[in-house]
């Protein structure tokens, strides 16, 4: 709607009434006009916080199962793990954290892997 306006000129009666149905619309929908822009804004803006989202529960679901599985946190170590950035990455920690029977292994293979 803004670049309709900004391109078509119309006599004042008619840009009058062009408006005036343009707002019983507005009503009728209960919504302002998104612009094809804003709207890519705005999934862009979900896109990114979806992404942000799923590796802070990553980074969460590494840290209590560390906790869990060797009975406290590790300070060095839960600096290192929320550092990472690469979802595989996280999946692979926890699927070691699970298997692991000691919390030195565990170390290695994030220290291998921000090393890489």
């Amino acid at each position: 709607m803004r670049f309709i306006d900004w391109a078509l000129r119309l006599p004042d009666g008619l840009d009058k009434e062009l408006w005036q149905e343009f707002n019983k619309l507005e009503e009728v929908k209960n919504m302002p006009y998104i612009s094809g822009y804003e709207k890519f804004l705005m999934k862009k803006g979900l896109k990114e916080g979806l992404q942000k989202g799923l590796q802070k529960g990553l980074h969460e679901m590494v840290l209590e199962a560390l906790e869990t599985k060797f009975g406290m946190a590790h300070g060095a170590l839960e600096e290192r793990i929320t550092s990472l950035k690469d979802k595989a990455k996280l999946k692979h920690i926890l699927r070691i954290i699970i298997k692991a029977s000691d919390i030195k292994e565990v170390e290695r293979i994030i220290t291998e892997g921000q090393s890489a």
